[in-house]
């Protein structure tokens, strides 16, 4: 009876150490949605205490990632960087992340370069493209700027990217100077956009203007207050037929 005793004991030991790591990785997939959810709902700070919670029980190169990714919307960026550079290996996607955490820490120059080799992995990366819009935008090279939202615009299907891209197109071109081209990129973006702010109604105005349709500059400045009505006004200089019609609404 004695033996059957400790071989009975054996087998729950046996049975209890097969079944733990089980437990443990049913435990960790809860974390994991826990973190997903409090993601999806912007509690980024309880999302980064989950998916740390998860990673002291099971490390892996995704879960840095998501913990990168929080932290990054939760504002951390230099933590966020810490958690990237742990990665053995780069991917296109850590890339993307790094060059969104330079970019927030003013790095633009590192930002470029890991942006750069992001997209010479995944090409046709929207957001990633998006990004470099933005940074060719922020020094002044506003003709590349223009282009390559084009072309993530071009590769893009999620609406509300391509509505945000098509905004920042029009201002892109707008500054390159072109201005036919900028005026057909803000009205599609109008098109697409359920809510028209103060600040549409001016910028339209003043693409509609520099691309030659002053009635139509003026059916978006005539929406706008006094305050904001006088300062175009101050920025029209000679224009006094524009400046008349708008002084009379």
């Amino acid at each position: 009876m004695r033996n059957k005793s400790v071989i009975l004991t054996l087998t729950a030991f046996a049975i209890a150490a097969l079944l733990l790591p089980g437990c443990a990785s049913q435990g960790n997939a809860k974390r994991i949605s826990s973190a997903d959810k409090h993601m999806s709902t912007g509690n980024y700070m309880a999302a980064v205490q989950h998916y740390k919670d998860a990673q002291a029980q099971d490390d892996s190169p995704e879960l840095s990632m998501r913990l990168a990714t929080a932290l990054i919307k939760d504002g951390r960026f230099d933590a966020a960087l810490t958690e990237l550079n742990r990665l053995d290996q780069d991917s296109a996607k850590a890339d993307y992340l790094k060059a969104t955490c330079y970019l927030s820490l003013n790095d633009v120059a590192n930002a470029k370069t890991k942006l750069e080799k992001s997209l010479r992995q995944r090409p046709d990366d929207a957001l990633a493209l998006s990004l470099l819009g933005r940074i060719h935008f922020l020094q002044q090279q506003f003709t590349q700027s223009a282009e390559t939202y084009a072309n993530a615009l071009a590769v893009s299907s999620n609406p509300v990217v391509r509505e945000k891209l098509l905004y920042n197109l029009a201002i892109a071109q707008f500054r390159a100077g072109k201005f036919t081209e900028a005026d057909q990129s803000f009205k599609q973006y109008l098109s697409k956009h359920d809510y028209v702010t103060e600040e549409d109604e001016k910028l339209g105005g003043a693409i509609a203007y520099a691309a030659g349709d002053r009635q139509r500059a003026l059916k978006h400045w005539q929406k706008l207050t006094h305050r904001e009505r006088q300062a175009i006004l101050n920025a029209l200089g000679d224009d006094h037929a524009t400046a008349q019609i708008l002084v009379k609404n």
